[in-house]
């Protein structure tokens, strides 16, 4: 089975874009058209809660592209099924055996580098895997780093999280309710008892399939990780690097503690990064990060404009062209 494609002069290794989508189904035929070359595929998650039928309109018109849709899962804003709908897709990748690497991003997401640059990208770090991870302990100062979130029961139902033990001054009495319910049943300090060092970082990642198998293979053998996992606060910003930051030496020596995508958060306390404008290219262009999280239509159509004609070259009555054509 072929791992390489040759483009342009270039032997490319063949990549797997994990996407994660919800909603603005045109924003992601977008994403999957300014990505898509003969050496990438697109494994395709739609949360399990919206209609899949207008991503499968929008993404028609895309010529020659390999999408893929995984197995779907109602994907709740910091639930564990974010974290599996990515293991349904990682599943998939490894199953097909040709991909060398696979690379996790969301339907927020665009490219701020070119083609020839993310394959560049990709070929220069073959044996390299990027994802955040710090260490998370029980004395941080820093409370995005301890031990909080695996210490305590968190559920996710209908777009809300409930926690057991509750904070202090919490406003609903139906929470409260729910809260001394659960006390019923639940510890009031949740053991974390795997034989694992916790660690946390951004949710996402660009991993090699040597990594991908890894993960894949020790959660078959330790089940008890994914159980674990569940029911704590956003695990999708600790079960992939809990278990890479706890491999094989070797393994370990091949993560680059960053993410590949510039993020930009706003000044107070908020778990969610603001949206990038046009006001932003200039910071996006001179970003050694591949990807921009978040852009909005439309919101951020002006920006995605000025990618498309300064970073991957297109002319403007090409881009007026391909607008109509994944609009159609």
């Amino acid at each position: 089975m072929c791992n390489t494609i040759q483009i342009n002069g270039l032997q490319t290794m063949k990549t797997a874009y994990i996407i994660l989508a919800y909603t603005a189904p045109q924003q992601v035929a977008r994403l999957i058209h300014r990505l898509n070359q003969p050496n990438t595929s697109f494994f395709l998650h739609i949360d399990k809660r919206v209609n899949i039928r207008p991503f499968q309109q929008a993404l028609r018109n895309i010529p020659l592209a390999d999408i893929r849709f995984v197995t779907r899962e109602n994907s709740s804003w910091a639930s564990f099924e974010t974290v599996q709908a990515s293991l349904n897709a990682m599943k998939d990748i490894i199953a097909d055996g040709s991909f060398q690497r696979m690379t996790l991003i969301s339907g927020f997401d665009y490219p701020i580098k070119n083609k020839e640059q993310l394959n560049h990208f990709y070929a220069n770090h073959a044996h390299q895997n990027f994802i955040e991870h710090q260490p998370m302990l029980a004395d941080s100062q820093d409370e995005r780093l301890g031990m909080e979130r695996l210490e305590k029961y968190y559920f996710a139902w209908r777009n809300n999280i409930f926690e057991y033990p509750m904070n202090e001054g919490a406003p609903s009495i139906k929470r409260k309710v729910l809260s001394t319910a659960m006390g019923l049943f639940l510890d009031e300090k949740r053991p974390f008892n795997l034989d694992l060092k916790p660690h946390k970082g951004e949710h996402w990642w660009s991993l090699n399939k040597e990594a991908g198998k890894y993960i894949l293979d020790y959660i078959n053998d330790h089940p008890e990780v994914v159980r674990r996992f569940k029911y704590t606060f956003a695990p999708d910003e600790m079960f992939y690097h809990t278990i890479l930051a706890n491999a094989s030496e070797e393994l370990r020596e091949s993560l680059v503690n960053r993410t590949i995508t510039e993020v930009k958060w706003p000044k107070e306390a908020c778990p969610r990064p603001e949206v990038f404008t046009e006001k932003d290219f200039r910071r996006l262009k001179r970003s050694k990060m591949l990807f921009a999280r978040k852009v909005v239509s439309p919101i951020s159509n002006q920006l995605l404009d000025m990618i498309d004609m300064e970073i991957f070259g297109m002319e403007a009555c090409e881009l007026r062209y391909r607008a109509q054509l994944l609009s159609a």
